[in-house]
């Protein structure tokens, strides 16, 4: 699977962040690898209820700061003409999130409306349930009260 989102923001699975065809055909010069850049996530299972917490705590405000960092890079490489793709494993939850973020923080649109977005272009994204819905709460919450 290889979409492009909005104009120059394209989501992908693993395989195609390798197809240097693809990246220079569509002029994709930006690539963010969520499983590197996200492997600190899912850290928590199989520790106790207190430790779980304490972890899961942490990953959601590390994945936070992450947010922020990244889609100010992403705006700054299409601002200046560099298309961007984003590519986890799946693309059901990582990749989503992160565009999701982006299109609520620089397209303007609230939560449902960025979602609605992204799902007539990829439907399967989020399934079965939205697994960062915290993170994405607390960037939408940090990013309307600064």
């Amino acid at each position: 699977m290889k979409i492009e989102i909005i104009p120059g923001l394209w989501i992908s699975s693993k395989s195609y962040s390798n197809n240097a065809e693809f990246l220079r055909d569509k002029n994709i010069g930006f690539l963010v690898n969520c499983q590197k850049d996200l492997e600190f996530l899912g850290k928590s299972d199989g520790y106790s209820d207190q430790i779980r917490m304490n972890l899961e705590k942490y990953e959601v405000l590390k994945f936070n700061k992450y947010l922020f960092e990244i889609t100010e890079r992403i705006y700054s490489k299409i601002k200046d003409n560099v298309n961007v793709l984003i590519f986890c494993e799946n693309t059901i939850q990582k990749s989503p999130t992160i565009i999701l973020c982006y299109i609520i923080r620089y397209g303007m649109l609230n939560k449902e409306n960025s979602m609605e977005l992204l799902k007539t272009k990829c439907p399967d994204i989020f399934k079965p349930f939205i697994m960062y819905e915290k993170t994405i709460d607390k960037f939408i919450e940090e990013l309307f009260n600064k």
